[in-house]
């Protein structure tokens, strides 16, 4: 009989030290295409209709500008 095993981890073994220092100097020099990452955006008066897009499984990953809130 065989047997499987599930195994999870709590934030994903990151060093947060490192990594956003990391993502910084990729995001700066262009290495990473962070705009391909993002489906949405949307100001923060409008997270309530990104959400009810997240909920239907229409946005991949979603970013909320704050410009008008500061």
């Amino acid at each position: 009989v065989s047997q499987s095993r599930i195994v999870g981890t709590h934030g994903g073994n990151s060093e947060i030290d490192r990594d956003v220092s990391t993502y910084i100097d990729l995001f700066q020099t262009h290495s990473w295409p962070i705009g391909s990452l993002i489906s949405h955006e949307c100001e923060l008066s409008e997270i309530n209709q990104l959400m009810s897009l997240l909920e239907q499984g229409k946005v991949a990953r979603g970013m909320i500008r704050l410009n008008e809130a500061i």
